[in-house]
């Protein structure tokens, strides 16, 4: 069952299953739910759902994962992320959606962020 909603922005497709908007602090937010087999395709770089990947970023770890965002843009430009584990070892399975039916994307938006490094100075 595919439900849409009355804003022309929210996306659709065969594979959207649900595109919401909430709100926060008055500013809506867009939420958009993609099956899980789709979502584990962009990860691997297959565009699907309406959908392409974009990038794959470490944003943390635990102990024994590293929690990682994926990125990618619909059709019209815009850019959402939905979070995930990897396993560090071959002993601990990742979450890539494998027990749940859709993966929830969230909205994103790309900002340019400068870092500083230092190197040493040889004598």
């Amino acid at each position: 069952m595919l439900l849409r909603s009355n804003s022309p922005s929210v996306p659709t497709g065969p594979h959207v299953i649900n595109a919401r908007h909430s709100s926060k602090e008055g500013t809506r937010i867009k939420t958009v739910k993609i099956k899980a087999d789709d979502a584990r395709d962009l990860l691997e770089g297959i565009s699907s759902a309406g959908f392409e990947y974009v990038t794959d970023v470490q944003t943390g770890e635990s102990r024994w994962h590293e929690l990682r965002q994926l990125i990618v843009r619909d059709e019209a430009g815009q850019l959402f992320a939905s979070d995930y584990e990897d396993g560090l070892t071959e002993n601990q399975e990742g979450d890539h959606w494998w027990y749940r039916e859709f993966a929830e994307f969230y909205p994103v938006r790309q900002r340019e962020v400068v870092v500083v490094e230092y190197e040493r100075i040889s004598a």
